[in-house]
């Protein structure tokens, strides 16, 4: 039975292992604070992207064979309805919360609690009460801001984490 799905059974496996990719990796990046990249300099978070398209794309070829051939037409369909499922599922995915969760693993591990409170008395000092302190690449040169996040980075120990 299982024998006259090898492919399209090889290919919903391929599906389903790049989803969960497609979840992981973005924590894995946050965790170890680094941005994973493949040759030609792509982003590795579109390698399952490319892979659920590609799995998707051969499932449907094998859907219409089976179509043409009229056998075994639901199992193939259905395989190829989850491949569909999974593919348009990949956008839905909160990529940045998955960095900033696994980022926010690593900050726990390499800042101590000493410095965790400096950082916190920095902030209360310098920031209102329900203001933001936004990173280096969300202030300009000339603002205060850059003053305050220079003033942040030279006073505590938020440089081990190194660049963001």
């Amino acid at each position: 039975m299982y024998m006259k799905f090898r492919k399209q059974i090889f290919c919903i496996s391929l599906s389903v292992l790049s989803f969960i990719l497609a979840i992981v990796m973005p924590y894995c990046e946050g965790r170890t604070n680094s941005v994973w990249v493949v040759p030609p300099l792509l982003p590795a978070d579109l390698v399952p992207y490319f892979l659920l398209f590609l799995s998707a794309a051969i499932l449907f070829c094998y859907t219409v064979g089976s179509l043409i051939g009229k056998r075994n037409i639901i199992a193939t369909a259905l395989m190829f309805l989850v491949s569909l499922l999974l593919f348009f599922g990949w956008s839905s995915i909160n990529r940045q919360g998955l960095y900033l969760l696994g980022f926010r693993n690593y900050a726990k591990n390499i800042l101590t609690v000493e410095e965790w409170r400096s950082i916190s008395r920095f902030a209360q000092k310098s920031i209102e009460p329900g203001g933001r302190l936004w990173g280096p690449a969300k202030t300009r040169q000339n603002d205060s801001e850059q003053i305050l996040w220079s003033g942040f980075t030279n006073h505590t120990q938020i440089q081990k984490l190194g660049p963001p």
